[in-house]
């Protein structure tokens, strides 16, 4: 398996708000890139295509309170992908926010996603701290 992880952010959001934020896919469409079109979710899966390539459906199969939230691939796939978004509380009001990704890629697929998947968790992270510090989510009304 490859391991992909984004970098480790400081969120100025408390823990358990992000954590509530994150345990949503429906507020993942606004975390995305703009290469993700034809987004479609509830809270507990989503499916989207990536512009030029095949389409992707994803699902929350836990959610660790306050501290992990783990994402699975569905259906078929070129390869299995499993995404953990790991949340730990900081100092009062702050989160520490990371994505690691296990993705069962051969040698030739590794020289193709690991850029854009490395990307594209980086992506997510620093759009969820733009929109947690912009919008100063507060609590369940998100």
């Amino acid at each position: 398996m490859t391991t992909i992880e984004s970098e480790t952010i400081v969120i100025n959001c408390s823990q358990p708000v992000v954590f509530l934020f994150l345990s949503d896919f429906n507020h993942f469409e606004n975390l995305m890139p703009e290469q993700i079109v034809n987004w479609k979710s509830d809270a507990d899966s989503c499916s989207f295509t990536i512009r030029g390539m095949a389409g992707v459906s994803l699902r929350i199969t836990e959610r660790r309170p306050s501290t992990a939230i783990v994402i699975d691939q569905q259906g078929a796939a070129r390869f299995p992908l499993k995404m953990t978004v790991l949340t730990d509380a900081k100092d009062e009001g702050q989160t520490e926010v990371r994505i690691v990704i296990s993705a069962g890629l051969n040698t030739f697929q590794s020289m193709f996603m690991v850029t854009p998947l490395t990307n594209l968790v980086n992506i997510l992270v620093n759009r969820l701290k733009e929109l947690c510090e912009q919008t100063h989510l507060k609590g369940p009304a998100l």
